[in-house]
């Protein structure tokens, strides 16, 4: 629908309003009124706190449920003509006009508001007669002398003009909202939705609604605060690179490191979406929410188009390809995007460690990600945005500028608060900060030990127990946290606003003990002790899997204020190298995961801690405990990443990974990925294998197990996204090994795989790295019916195409 001047084109028929104007009827982000069902009633709508506009908006929104496709008519201060709302199908429209008296109008309210209507924008206005007018109203017009008067004048009107009369009145509101839970939350209050809907569990959904007003997530408020002065920057880039996504497709993702202002530019560039106007969702895994309830929750929030926002998505790699494989259908309805926002990794870690997932491979297909960079540039484009005068900075006042925060976006936030002029960056240090951060936080120099490890542990992202600290709080320091802080539930647990902000808090209280000189040591010291503390704490008190993850979440990510990797490295060996650790890692190694074990022989090879030993035993062990159960299903997780418990020993114990692949020799493994694995696993193997155990496993593997593992691989419907990087690396270190695997796997077999788990694109890709010779029998395999049928599954899967012909280039080349 094009933009408007005014209500009217050249065909002198009513048009829609700019997209601008619509928000301003329609804003998404309004606060619903908090009704209280206690006061108004369980079975009743207060709609009179609605007012005229939210009526309006309420009517509006019903229509726009129904796929009725409404647009408001005219502007404030402009004439009506007796018309709130148009529709129209097949050419001809439907008029609405809403009330919302503070009593039920009478029929001469009513008639007169047709009277007007007739007068003005039939006979006035000489506009083109539409299918029918409906008078809006929020009360019962079940009076029977009403009625009689009613149905002679609504008869007269028609048999006169040509327009159908009707009435949208309580009965029928409450009838139709009662199934649009959605719909009553927004407006009304998320306990009405409750109540009046029969959703007991609609205040526990692990979707929020970004909208004005207390919040579940502080961040929520944070955002909120700084759209509506327009503190966020967004580089025009990023806003064509979003609605391209979302318009060729439904999901984009956003990656970068912490404090790139991903989630604040997320939610930024869905409120700049207009075409339709959006309600938009968030939630995070750090609430520990499982795919199944986020599936659940957004299909009860589709009545009207909605973005889903999907905070922390690297701490669930799984449950969000589960996502969006349950959100399959959903997703091909252009009601829903979904916005996915993801940790990256960094430094050296991010270029050795093979564990992209699959759906994150899709979106870099597709060219469906923004990647936040931490660069000089970007530190320039946000400083100035938020401080005009900056413009024109130096190159070594920027360099500094972007050095003390490390690009971090709300650091630079907290340090433009603390310069005055350009030259002020000149003399700036990160000591110099902290002060104006304990007088901005916390009113002065107080020293709040206990706040000071919460923060320790929140650097690394993780959300502690609160148990932890019972006991340890001082009077008053409990609250002075809470400017910082999200309290979250099931078990009661603490999230720190962000792991930067942690870092800055950290340093700002260990600075009150000790000389600037010392600060990195004290801040070393606070970190390791407590962080060995609480991994011991949740060896005896929680689960093994919940201790499992916070050993991986302390050894990912990079961490703020400590120069390089060399420093993270010291304060996590230290940690692993605690024999208290190594104990309650080995009595739990079971629920270790291989890509957890690689992670620790990396950090502490960075400083040649000498417990690497002791975990590369830990690797060699678990491969013991994955064979010990060769013939059971429950060490899926060790059978998931198999391929980083041999990487990990080719890259740091050549001898202990022959030994490895010897010990157990190509039978076991070929044995062990037929009965629990998949194609993938078999690729994995292979990808980390020794020239002679691929080449002997290979020789073992039949065209019948090949084709049960294409079954199998099809059964689950396990992603082959990966698969083409597999087949790369192969061809690029051993061309004979690629001859083998295909002539195994066969061309059939490839295709079948493909046809069943793939699209356009796993066969564009596949075709791309494979032998020439392989190619050829492919694609003589391939039929006209099941190209058809793969174009089909691409389009309703909605993927881009916007890479296809770098592959066909890449073939014709």
């Amino acid at each position: 629908m094009p933009n408007q001047i005014n209500s009217f084109g050249s065909d002198s028929r009513p048009k829609p309003l700019s997209y601008d104007a619509v928000w301003d009827r329609v804003d998404p982000l309004a606060a619903d009124c908090g009704s209280n069902p206690a006061d108004t009633g369980l079975a009743k709508l207060p709609y009179g706190t609605l007012g005229g506009p939210g009526f309006e908006r309420l009517v509006y929104e019903l229509l726009q449920a129904g796929n009725k496709r409404p647009w408001f008519f005219g502007r404030t201060g402009q004439a009506d003509y007796g018309v709130d709302i148009v529709t129209e199908a097949t050419g001809r429209q439907t008029i609405y006009q809403c009330k919302n008296y503070a009593e039920a109008p009478s029929f001469s309210d009513v008639r007169k508001a047709v009277t007007k209507f007739e007068s003005e924008w039939l006979s006035g206005m000489n506009l083109p007669a539409p299918e029918a007018f409906v008078y809006c109203c929020p009360h019962l017009l079940d009076d029977r002398s009403f009625d009689v008067e009613w149905e002679r004048f609504r008869d007269a009107f028609q048999k006169r003009t040509g327009v159908a009369l009707s009435f949208l009145d309580r009965h029928e509101l409450d009838s139709k909202l009662r199934r649009l839970p959605d719909l009553v939350a927004g407006l009304f209050s998320d306990s009405s939705a409750e109540h009046f809907c029969g959703h007991d569990d609609w205040r526990d959904d692990p979707w929020v609604r970004l909208q004005r007003g207390p919040a579940r997530f502080l961040g929520i408020n944070r955002f909120l605060e700084r759209h509506d002065r327009s503190a966020i920057y967004v580089a025009e880039s990023h806003e064509q690179l979003f609605l391209a996504a979302l318009d060729q497709g439904s999901t984009v993702a956003l990656r970068g490191l912490p404090g790139m202002g991903k989630s604040f530019l997320a939610l930024e560039l869905a409120c700049r979406m207009r075409q339709p106007l959006r309600r938009i969702y968030y939630a995070t895994f750090k609430d520990g929410v499982s795919a199944e309830r986020l599936w659940q929750s957004v299909r009860r929030r589709l009545s009207l188009p909605a973005l889903f926002t999907l905070d922390d998505c690297h701490l669930a790699p799984g449950a969000t390809e589960i996502l969006l494989e349950r959100l399959g259908p959903e997703l091909r309805n252009s009601k829903l995007k979904l916005v996915l926002i993801l940790r990256d990794q960094v430094g050296e870690a991010a270029d050795r460690l093979d564990d992209t997932p699959a759906w994150l491979v899709r979106l870099k297909e597709e060219r469906a990600i923004i990647d936040l960079p931490a660069d000089v540039t970007r530190t320039l484009a946000v400083t100035c945005h938020l401080r005009p005068n900056f413009t024109g900075l130096s190159r070594s006042r920027l360099e500094r500028l972007h050095n003390i925060c490390g690009g971090d976006l709300l650091l630079l936030d907290e340090i433009l608060q603390t310069v005055t002029l350009p030259k002020d960056i000149d003399t700036l240090e990160v000591v110099e900060v902290l002060g104006k951060v304990r007088t901005h936080y916390f009113g002065g120099n107080r020293r709040l030990p206990t706040l000071a490890k919460l923060a320790a542990i929140a650097q690394f992202d993780l959300l502690p127990r609160a148990d932890f600290f019972y006991g340890e709080w001082r009077p008053g320091e409990e609250e002075s946290a809470d400017p910082l802080m999200t309290r979250l539930f099931a078990p009661p647990r603490f999230q720190f606003l962000h792991s930067s902000l942690a870092a800055l808090v950290l340093r700002a209280l260990a600075q009150l003990d000790v000389a600037d000189d010392a600060l990195d040591d004290m801040a070393a010291s606070i970190t390791t002790a407590t962080l060995r503390d609480y991994l011991l704490y949740l060896s005896t008190t929680a689960d093994t899997g919940e201790f499992a993850a916070a050993i991986e979440q302390s050894l990912r990510g990079n961490l703020y204020f400590w120069g390089d990797d060399l420093n993270e490295a010291r304060i996590r060996s230290e940690v692993l190298g605690d024999e208290a650790i190594k104990a309650a890692i080995e009595s739990r190694l079971a629920r270790q995961s291989f890509a957890n074990l690689e992670l620790c022989v990396w950090w502490l090879s960075a400083v040649d801690h000498p417990a690497k030993a002791f975990y590369i035993e830990l690797i060699e062990r678990r491969f013991r405990i994955l064979f010990e159960q060769t013939h059971s299903c429950g060490d899926t997780m060790a059978i998931d990443d198999i391929g980083a418990g041999l990487s990990a020993l080719r890259n740091h114990a050549t001898d202990r990974w022959a030994s490895v692949l010897n010990e157990y020799g190509y039978e076991p493994f070929l044995r062990l990925i037929r009965a629990n694995g998949t194609v993938v696993e078999l690729f994995m193997v292979l990808k980390n294998a020794t020239s002679g155990f691929r080449t002997a496993l290979l020789e073992q593997l039949t065209a019948e197990q090949a084709e049960a593992l294409i079954d199998k691989t099809i059964a689950t419907g396990r992603s082959i996204g990966t698969l083409n990087l597999a087949t790369r690396e192969l061809g690029e270190t051993d061309p004979d090994l690629l001859i083998r695997l295909e002539n195994v796997i066969g061309a059939p077999g490839f295709l079948r795989l493909i046809h069943a788990n793939g699209t356009v694109f796993e066969l564009f890709m596949v075709v791309k790295h494979a032998t020439p010779r392989f190619r050829t029998a492919l694609l003589e395999q391939l039929t006209a019916e099941q190209a058809e049928a793969l174009i089909d599954k691409t389009i309703g899967t909605g993927r881009s195409i916007g890479t296809l012909h770098l592959a066909m280039r890449e073939l014709g080349e």
